[in-house]
C-alpha cells in the first residue's frame, strides 16, 4: 500500500531506498488500473480507461465553486451543486417515473399549452391536417387506427358518421298531399354513394297511403306520396338513408 508518509523527511535517501521503491510499485499499481500507463508520452499517457466511483449514501460535501459527481447507493450516477443540490445524471436506463424529466420542456423550451375547450371539432382536426403530411409521423386522417371523423348533427334532418366511414342520414317533409312528390336534399352530401333510401308515410290509419322515392343521388332524392283508391291525407314522409 502506498504511504505519503515515507520514506521520513529526515530519513537519508540510501536508507529509504526500498521504501521508495515499494511507493512506487503501489503508485504505479493504482494509476495503471485505470489508465494508460505509463502509454507514449505526449499521446496517450495517463489517459483513463475507466473511472471507479465508489457508491455513497449520501451527497459528497463541494465547496464554492466547486462541483461533485458521484455514484449513488441506488446504483445511478449523480450531481451535485456548490450548494448541495443533489440531481440524477439521465440515461436511457433510469427513464421513467421520478427520473426527474420534464415532459412540458423540450431543449430548454418551454412547451406552448392552449386551452382547447372552446375549439369546435371540425377547426381542430384541420388544424392538425395543416401539420399532417408526408414524413411528418402524423395521420390526422386516423385516431387509433380508425378514421378521425366522428361528427353528427343530432336534429329532425341529420347525420352520423361513423369510424368505418359509414354515413346514416334521416329526416322528415311535412304537409305532403296524397298523389304529391318533392325533392330532399340531404343534409349532408355522401362522398361516394347513396346505397338506399327508405321512406314510410305518417298518415292517420283510415288513410290508405305509402310513400316511395325515386332519383337517388349523393345529394338528394324523389319522394312520392302514394294513395290508394279512396279519400287523399296531407301526411308526413319520414326517411332513412345509407351511404359513404
Amino acid at each position: 500500500m502506498w504511504d505519503k508518509n515515507k520514506p521520513a523527511g529526515n530519513q537519508k535517501i540510501r536508507l529509504s531506498d526500498e521504501e521508495i521503491r515499494a511507493n512506487w510499485a503501489a503508485l504505479e499499481d493504482a494509476l495503471s488500473r485505470e489508465h494508460i500507463f505509463p502509454g507514449t508520452e505526449g499521446v496517450d499517457a495517463g489517459e483513463h480507461k475507466a473511472v471507479t466511483l465508489r457508491q455513497q449514501g449520501t451527497a459528497p460535501d463541494t465547496s464554492s465553486g466547486k462541483v461533485g459527481i458521484y455514484a449513488k447507493d441506488d446504483g445511478q450516477l449523480y450531481y451535485v451543486d456548490p450548494n448541495g443540490n443533489e440531481y440524477k445524471l439521465w440515461h436511457a436506463g433510469n427513464d421513467g417515473e421520478n427520473s426527474g424529466l420534464d415532459a412540458d420542456t423540450v431543449r430548454g423550451f418551454e412547451a406552448a399549452k392552449k386551452d382547447l375547450s372552446n375549439v369546435d371539432d371540425d377547426t381542430f382536426v384541420d388544424k392538425i391536417k395543416e401539420v399532417d403530411g408526408e414524413d411528418s409521423g402524423v395521420d390526422a386522417d386516423l385516431i387509433r387506427g380508425l378514421p378521425g371523423d366522428f361528427t353528427c348533427l343530432k336534429e329532425g334532418n341529420g347525420y352520423a358518421k361513423f369510424p368505418n366511414g359509414l354515413i346514416i342520414q334521416w329526416g322528415a317533409v311535412e304537409n305532403v298531399n296524397g298523389d304529391a312528390e318533392v325533392v330532399v336534399n340531404f343534409p349532408i352530401e355522401f362522398p361516394n354513394v347513396c346505397f338506399t333510401v327508405v321512406a314510410v308515410a305518417d298518415v292517420p290509419f283510415n288513410v290508405d297511403q305509402w310513400a316511395t322515392v325515386r332519383d337517388i343521388n349523393n345529394t338528394s332524392f324523389v319522394a312520392r306520396m302514394e294513395y290508394y283508391a279512396g279519400n287523399k291525407a296531407e301526411g308526413i314522409i319520414r326517411w332513412i338513408a345509407i351511404g359513404h
